[in-house]
């Protein structure tokens, strides 16, 4: 039974990689069982004495197939050997128990014949072929396994020498069945070492699956996850409970719990508690203690006693090297843990200090949050405050620089008599420096009112309202204007977006240079938002100036030559971003400009 069982073993692990020699191993054995398994059941006699010798032969013959290529022993045919020779051996064994006179005659006078001592010799010969490979794979590999396997070879060819050495029941009978007795249990022994193996990696896997689904249900909210985390821990290590206790204000604070007394107090003296020793240490490696009870803490940590506690782990919870609390996991009786127990530990207080550094951020950021929004505020206020000012400004200087103004046309007009020349030459220039001044001044209320009034999105179709700026402006017949053959219709604030059109083609009409001006309107669709352009054949703009002609109060004309005062493309670019939009302008001196700017779609289609 034993060498049935570790045949079913080895043909378990046979069809993994590496593992292919182990089939040749389970044939021999699932043989040499059933062989022994007869020879066992029959008293001394022929077939007594021939079934253990063909069980020898017949075990060895296997193991010398090992020394085949390993392709052998993954082919189809390979595979269905152990059943085809179990049932061939098991055949075998029910012929020679009822008709045992086929068999040759296996002793005479006491001794044995040539035929059992030749299959028990040629079987210890193969076993020999058997522990020259393992023992060749153990040089080059220092494998535990081959170790075992080369002795159980040994033995098993040991005992097929010393098997026809005397007679049946004699010295060399009792130690050749002594030798196969102690192969088994060297096999078996192979067996024991690999099922404890086997046993802790599957432990191993759930553990580390239990962390794995842990860390896939991770929310947005650390607590809650800190929470999960003292759970997996007390589920893998099956613990009577799981805290995360976090030293706060000289106390030791429950911030995390699993099954847990509901007597437990959640805030205690931290002096002589074994999580505060844990922290202290501040070691990257669990403290596990047993036999709690036999301990000093049984006097300095009342919950020793009062929950008769035996077992404790615990790993210090770290952020940025400083230890912050203690991920511990208690039980009531003694226990012990493998290194791979306590890896997985470790990784999971590990993974509590990166919570708490989330935890960490999150608040800060709560609070950078909380001071921007009043900074937004107070910037909004004093915008506000500013535009106000701006708007009062403006408006109470309307009414002096217009009595100027007046006043300087009534000298014009009553006293040119009595100027001469130059007198009448500066006259007029304070004329025009007060008109200049009173349209500064209408500028900058207009500038300043964008935004101020609230305006309903309403629709506004560009293929009426363009042709009416067109005759608002009055260009010079020399200049053209002219537009896309079906422009679209949009959903925005009418008045923005038609000044916006209205302040791109005015600044277009009052640059032009040439003789025969030409200014285009024309867009694209765009996945989400439009684009639109205004184009010239103008003198163009140098490049270091694309972003200047945008400010306020900017133009690249001196003021005597056009009547512009440097805020239409300002006011423009005020507009397009306020409806979260992009204007510029690409251009070649000399050749003329073009002037982009973005709508979002999603806010100004038309709906049809």
């Amino acid at each position: 039974m034993l060498a049935l069982g570790i045949a079913g073993f080895l043909l378990m692990r046979q069809g993994e990689k590496g593992n292919e020699y182990k089939l040749w191993l389970a044939c021999s054995m699932l043989s040499m069982a059933i062989l022994d398994a007869f020879h066992a059941s029959v008293a001394p006699s022929r077939e007594f004495i021939g079934l253990h010798s063909t069980a020898q032969f017949i075990g060895g013959l296997f193991i010398a197939l090992i020394w085949l290529p390993e392709r052998f022993a993954r082919t189809r045919t390979a595979k269905q050997l152990p059943k085809a020779f179990a049932a061939a051996v098991g055949l075998f064994g029910v012929i020679s128990l009822i008709f045992p006179e086929i068999l040759p005659t296996m002793m005479i006078n006491g001794r044995f014949t040539f035929v059992p001592q030749l299959l028990n010799i040629t079987g210890g010969a193969l076993f020999f072929a058997g522990l020259v490979y393992f023992a060749s794979r153990f040089s080059r590999e220092r494998d535990d396994t081959n170790l075992i396997f080369t002795a159980y070879c040994l033995m098993f060819a040991v005992s097929g020498v010393t098997f026809g050495r005397s007679g049946l029941w004699g010295a060399g009978w009792w130690l050749s069945h002594l030798i196969r007795l102690g192969a088994y249990v060297i096999a078996f022994s192979y067996v024991s070492i690999n099922t404890a193996a086997e046993y802790l990696r599957l432990n191993q896997e759930k553990a580390l699956e239990k962390v794995n689904q842990c860390f896939l249900n991770f929310g947005p909210n650390p607590d809650k996850n800190i929470n999960k985390i003292v759970e997996t821990a007390g589920l893998i290590f099956k613990g009577t409970s799981a805290l995360y206790n976090k030293e706060e204000n000289s106390l030791l604070c429950t911030k995390g719990a699993w099954s847990i007394p509901e007597d437990l107090k959640l805030q205690d003296n931290k002096e002589g508690n074994i999580c505060n020793d844990v922290i202290i240490n501040n070691k990257d490696e669990p403290l596990v203690i047993t036999r709690l009870d036999e301990t000093p803490y049984v006097k300095t940590d009342p919950n020793v006693t009062k929950y008769k506690l035996q077992t404790y782990v615990g790993c210090a919870v770290r952020v940025h090297d400083k230890a912050i609390g203690s991920l511990c996991v208690v039980f009531k009786q003694n226990k012990m843990f493998n290194s791979n127990e306590l890896k997985i530990f470790y990784f999971l207080a590990e993974a509590l200090g990166v919570e708490e550094e989330r935890k960490k951020a999150q608040e800060s950021l709560k609070k950078l949050n909380t001071y921007l929004k009043s900074v937004v505020r107070e910037l909004r206020q004093a915008n506000k405050e500013l535009q106000e000012f701006t708007y009062i400004t403006a408006h109470d200087l309307k009414t002096p620089l217009r009595g100027i103004g007046t006043l300087a046309e009534w000298f014009s007009t009553d006293y040119a008599d009595k100027f001469d020349e130059q007198g009448r030459k500066q006259i007029n220039m304070l004329t025009e420096r007060a008109k200049r001044a009173d349209k500064l001044v209408d500028s900058i209320l207009q500038y300043s009112s964008i935004g101020q009034i609230k305006e309903e999105q309403d629709m506004l179709d560009l293929n009426i309202v363009l042709p009416e700026i067109v005759c608002e402006i009055d260009p010079p017949e020399n200049i053209n204007i002219a537009f896309e053959i079906e422009l679209p219709v949009l959903i925005c604030k009418k008045t923005h977006i038609r000044q916006v059109f209205h302040n791109l083609l005015s600044n277009a009409v009052k640059h032009m240079d040439k003789e025969k001006g030409q200014i285009k309107v024309g867009y694209t669709e765009e996945e989400g938002f439009w684009e639109f352009s205004v184009s010239d054949n103008g003198p163009g703009i140098d490049k270091k100036y694309y972003k200047k002609i945008f400010k306020i109060f900017q133009t690249l004309s001196p003021s005597d030559e056009t009547e512009s005062t440097g805020i239409g493309l300002s006011i423009a670019n005020k507009i397009v971003s306020m409806n979260a939009g992009r204007i510029w302008v690409e251009s070649e001196v000399g050749e003329g400009s073009t002037f982009f700017f973005t709508l979002p779609k999603q806010k100004m289609e038309a709906k049809k």
